[in-house]
C-alpha cells in the first residue's frame, strides 16, 4: 500500500517538482515503510521549497523523535524553528515537546 503510494508521489513530482505537499506527502509514505534516511532528504526538501510549510515542519520533527533510533536533538531543533513561525508561537503542542526534549536533556530551565 505505502509502496503504491511512493511511486504515486514521485509521478507528482516529476509533473510538479517545485510543490512541497508532494514532497512532504512521499516523505510520509518513506517513512511508513521505514526508509528513514529517504524520508528525512523527501522532508527537508519540501521545507527547502517552502519553508513555511508547517506540515513538513511537524512531520520531519516528529520522525526524528519517533523513529527506532531517536534524534533527539534534531528533532528538538526542528520544533524550535516551528515555534519561531508566526502561527505557531504559542501552539502548546509544540511547546510540550519542547518541554519533553529540554528535560531529556536535563536543561530544565528553558
Amino acid at each position: 500500500e505505502f509502496e503504491d503510494a511512493s511511486e504515486q508521489y514521485l509521478k507528482c513530482i516529476e509533473l510538479q517538482p517545485n510543490d512541497p505537499v508532494y514532497h512532504w506527502n512521499y516523505a510520509i509514505s518513506l517513512e511508513n515503510q521505514c526508509f528513514y534516511y529517504k524520508a528525512e532528504e523527501a522532508y527537508k526538501r519540501a521545507i527547502n521549497l517552502d519553508f513555511n510549510c508547517i506540515d513538513a515542519h511537524i512531520n520531519y520533527a516528529h520522525m526524528l523523535e519517533n523513529q527506532p533510533t531517536p534524534q533527539y536533538r534534531k528533532a528538538l531543533k526542528q520544533y524550535e524553528v516551528i515555534l519561531k513561525m508566526p502561527e505557531m508561537i504559542n501552539n502548546t503542542e509544540i511547546m510540550l515537546k519542547c518541554a519533553k526534549l529540554y528535560d531529556h536533556f536535563g536543561d530544565h530551565e528553558k
